[in-house]
């Protein structure tokens, strides 16, 4: 997901109905139920869903996000 935007300014939103990011050039949602597993690794998130896989990072993210993630994993 992030790689897409790779140096890049990116907003991320993570809620109740999925993962929404937003930069410049791509704009990307991934919802809750297109999510077929979430692995969680050292530095971040490996995320399978119907689009195919996408790694989010931890750094920048807050507590709030984090729990969230953690949750569904």
């Amino acid at each position: 997901m992030i790689s897409r935007a790779a140096g890049s300014e990116i907003s991320i939103r993570i809620d109740d109905h999925g993962i929404f990011t937003k930069g410049t050039y791509h704009q990307q949602s991934i919802l809750w139920s297109d999510i077929a597993e979430i692995k969680h690794t050292d530095k971040g998130f490996l995320i399978r869903h119907s689009g195919g896989t996408s790694y989010l990072s931890r750094c920048g993210l807050n507590t709030g996000a984090l729990t969230l993630l953690t949750a569904k994993v």
